[in-house]
């Protein structure tokens, strides 16, 4: 089991071959290139990653379906560059819960799955980064420097806040994520606080922006 993986794989990735691990759990973890790639093996896997980037390549590439993975969530990420976001041949997991995610500057689509490129409108209407509350983004994350490994997010980023509870507690950083809606990537953003106006009910019914 390879569980609970915080920190940088800055130019590294995770390659599995064969059933090595029982679940892989990744929370707040940056890699430059293919964050999660599946080679041929037995499956039984369950992947999990939250709070994580991918710069330059994609979060996962599972292309064989025998490999057959138990499940894929991943939540709160975001993946910059790369030629698709996700490389998933049909049936390469049981279950996937792919939602609240940033998506940019991939150079063919989104989505390679099942034999075909998926665009983000395409992605969303097979139930992925749908969620209408924290919906998914295809939209530039706005990192201070990706190129050099800053991926602390700018003060306008749109993935500020915009993500949704994964249970992730504290970001790449050390600081707190907002528990209900946390920021999208492993970074809350560059001062670690919040900068979107926070909306309150007040006594008398009306919203209060503090």
């Amino acid at each position: 089991m390879l569980r609970r993986v915080s920190g940088s794989l800055t130019g590294a990735m995770i390659r599995v071959n064969h059933r090595q691990y029982g679940m892989i759990d990744c929370e707040s973890v940056e890699c430059s290139g293919n964050f999660l790639t599946f080679g041929t093996g037995e499956g039984g896997t369950a992947v999990r990653l939250a709070n994580c980037v991918a710069y330059g390549g994609m979060l996962i590439k599972a292309t064989d379906a025998a490999y057959n993975l138990d499940s894929i969530t991943v939540l709160n990420c975001i993946a910059n560059g790369g030629t698709y976001a996700y490389q998933l041949a049909a049936g390469a997991a049981d279950a996937m819960n792919i939602q609240h995610n940033c998506y940019h500057g991939q150079s063919t689509a989104i989505a390679s799955y099942a034999g075909g490129d998926k665009t983000f409108a395409q992605w969303q209407t097979l139930g992925y980064d749908d969620d209408t509350q924290a919906p998914g983004l295809n939209l530039d994350p706005k990192f201070v420097d990706g190129g050099n490994g800053d991926f602390d997010l700018a003060i306008d980023s749109p993935c500020v806040n915009a993500g949704a509870g994964a249970g992730v507690t504290t970001d790449r950083n050390g600081n707190t994520f907002d528990r209900f809606r946390p920021s999208m990537g492993s970074r809350a953003n560059r001062e670690g606080n919040p900068t979107r106006p926070l909306a309150r009910v007040g006594l008398n019914g009306g919203i209060i922006c503090v």
